[in-house]
């Protein structure tokens, strides 16, 4: 007497050990779908719990895609936010270097003036290439965060030169902000799925 188990192909409990005729084996395995062997054991309320969350995970993944959420809100930062705040800095900054004598204060001002107004166009850049979703925006985007990390550390260094501690505290939270948006580019399923 045969005795009965599951088919590794299909899942069926009526497979029998009993060699089937050349023919109807044939049929059989290109009739089933491919399934494996855990899977064939496993209730029915299982798989179908699992095939729902498959099937909500890949609508989840494919609804993160495009401008929106926070890269949306990167792209307004970099585009209009930064260059507003930075443009009110630069004025400040050049109003005090038109009274200050010639000295070494004055050149450090001058680098941060130049350096401030590169990466604030360095910026604009970025933003509009993520805006309009090109090739190498993340990449960019991932340059821009680094400079900016680099010149928060140059500035935060001249700061603790001149001893102007209660703007270091500032530094470092720009610093932790950058850093932040940095991972966020490394590891977000909307930069995933938008830029590949």
């Amino acid at each position: 007497m045969p005795s009965l188990r599951v088919c590794p192909s299909c899942g069926n409990s009526s497979f029998s050990d009993t060699p089937p005729v050349k023919k109807e084996a044939e049929t059989h395995r290109q009739a089933s779908p491919t399934v494996s062997v855990d899977e064939a054991k496993e209730p029915a309320a299982v798989t179908a719990a699992r095939t729902s969350w498959e099937a909500k995970s890949q609508t989840d993944s494919k609804e993160l895609v495009g401008v929106r959420g926070w890269l949306g809100f990167f792209v307004i930062q970099a585009v209009f936010i930064a260059p507003v705040l930075n443009l009110l800095q630069l004025v400040g900054l050049i109003d005090i270097l038109q009274s200050l004598p010639e000295s070494g204060l004055k050149y450090w001002l001058t680098f941060c003036v130049c350096i401030t107004a590169l990466l604030t166009l360095f910026g604009l850049f970025v933003g509009t290439q993520i805006w309009r979703i090109k090739k190498d925006a993340i990449k960019h985007a991932k340059i821009y965060l680094k400079a900016a990390i680099l010149y928060n550390f140059i500035v935060g260094f001249g700061l603790i030169y001149n001893e102007d501690i209660s703007s270091v505290l500032s530094l470092i939270t720009s610093v932790l902000v950058v850093i932040i948006w940095h991972i966020y580019m490394d590891k977000s399923a909307r930069v995933k799925n938008t830029f590949g």
